[in-house]
């Protein structure tokens, strides 16, 4: 995994704090729907998404995934949080979604995850939490196509 921060000189600063935060770190998603905001991490467009892309900047071709979360806050000094990044599909399948970067950007409201699709999802809907410290997310749903 890989951690990007920003480089202005306001913010380099790492933070991470969840104890300061009263709620779990959501994923965030779509006004009045479950539905996640996430993007191929690539061609930066929205689902349903397909299980590699091309063009693509990795050798395996598999689709990168960004995610947003709020919350998610990094201390100078302190430990690296521990995030990792679930998905159940409608069989109640449970896979993890390999979490290569963490792209904090003190500017915005938000931290940018990016995942890689592993390569035995059927197509349908996903539900993705992300964990975080061993505290649970929402759910969001992302679109997995044919």
């Amino acid at each position: 995994m890989r951690l990007v921060l920003d480089q202005s000189p306001s913010s380099i600063r790492p933070r991470m704090a969840l104890p300061r935060r009263a709620w779990i770190t959501p994923v965030l998603t779509e006004d009045n729907s479950d539905r996640a905001i996430a993007l191929n991490s690539t061609l930066l467009v929205t689902g349903p998404f397909s299980l590699t892309t091309s063009p693509n900047f990795s050798t395996d071709q598999r689709t990168r995934i960004l995610l947003f979360v709020e919350g998610l806050e990094f201390v100078q000094g302190g430990p690296l949080p521990l995030v990792s990044v679930r998905a159940v599909n409608g069989q109640q399948n449970q896979f993890q979604l390999p979490l290569e970067v963490i792209a904090f950007n003190s500017r915005l409201p938000f931290t940018q995850l990016i995942v890689r699709l592993p390569e035995n999802l059927s197509p349908g809907d996903l539900m993705v939490t992300v964990t975080v410290n061993g505290q649970a997310s929402n759910s969001a749903r992302i679109s997995i196509k044919p």
